[in-house]
């Protein structure tokens, strides 16, 4: 099987919304997505030293006021409370997620998610089936536990 580089480079869309002269785009519409890997962008190591991945405890959670799909969940970094915003209310309970341990990002700017801010993000894995799943730590650790 091939493989498909994505890349930033600007090309020139038909009015469809496609790019009908791109060689991907033309290798795409004859074979299903499934022949091809993605190949994603590198990071090196120091960029990803950058991310402070925390493991946090969630202590209350509740469903996002304007917003269907989002979860708002408090969570203990080991003595700092933050509020995230997750697009997990399909897959999730909110009262099942109470006293879970979770993994997050935890030196993300805070954004603004339909009203109401997230200061940090959790991690989750997901595949083509519309499965979910929320990263945890193996066994427990200390809240606020640095991931390594």
């Amino acid at each position: 099987m091939g493989s498909v580089e994505f890349t930033a480079e600007s090309r020139e869309w038909d009015r469809s919304g496609s790019r009908a002269n791109d060689p991907t785009t033309q290798r795409l519409n004859h074979c299903p997505l499934s022949c091809y890997t993605t190949r994603m962008t590198t990071l090196s190591i120091d960029d990803f030293r950058k991310l402070e991945l925390r493991v946090a405890k969630i202590t209350e959670a509740g469903p996002h006021p304007n917003a269907d799909r989002l979860l708002v969940l408090k969570v203990d970094l080991g003595g700092e409370e933050r509020q995230l915003v997750a697009g997990i209310r399909a897959h999730y309970d909110p009262q099942s997620l109470i006293g879970k341990q979770i993994v997050v990002v935890a030196n993300l700017q805070p954004a603004m998610l339909r009203g109401v801010e997230s200061q940090g993000m959790l991690l989750a894995a997901s595949d083509g089936e519309g499965r979910l799943a929320l990263l945890v730590p193996e066994k427990p650790v200390s809240t606020g536990a640095q991931v390594k």
